[in-house]
């Protein structure tokens, strides 16, 4: 049993305002998988199939080696391509980002939706993945060469690599 001091120090303490800081979670930097994974997903990736080939061809675009088809349904997706955006976002080039070295490394993925992706955007990069600092590389050209081609956006770096960038 409590005697009267203890009393009127719990009474004091449930009376008392309540003590509550707030600590905000720590914000995580978005994480590169490895160049690895990145790889692993493209090369799952196939040629440019039949209803994506009619999407480039109605632009104008002739088949490119840095353009391929996402597989639908992809059948494990990793973390950041969600199973949901193969239905829309079926075309994809690598990106990368430039080492202080000089190498490159790659560092993401960036789709085009083939059909109309409504209120969303019709380009999208890889979930969660940084974009900032990362290009595109068509594979062909030498990594000394130093020629840089400016695009707007990666349909017209496709039709850019179609045309002889390769």
């Amino acid at each position: 049993a409590l005697g009267p001091e203890q009393k009127d120090a719990v009474r004091a303490w449930f009376g008392a305002p309540a003590r509550r800081e707030y600590v905000p979670a720590p914000r995580l930097a978005p994480v590169r998988p490895s160049p690895a994974a990145l790889q692993a997903f493209w090369d799952g990736c196939g040629p440019v199939a039949r209803e994506s080939g009619a999407f480039l061809k109605g632009r104008g675009i002739g088949p490119s080696a840095a353009c391929r088809s996402v597989l639908f349904p992809y059948v494990s997706p990793p973390d950041f391509w969600p199973a949901g955006r193969s239905r829309v976002w079926r075309l994809v080039t690598p990106g990368y980002v430039i080492l202080p070295d000089g190498r490159h490394e790659m560092a993401n993925m960036h789709a085009r939706a083939i059909v109309d992706p409504g209120e969303r955007p019709k380009t999208l990069w890889a979930k969660g993945l940084p974009s900032s600092g990362v290009v595109m590389w068509n594979g062909v050209l030498p990594e000394t060469a130093c020629l840089i081609f400016v695009a707007e956006g990666v349909t017209d770096f496709w039709t850019a690599c179609a045309e002889g960038l390769r």
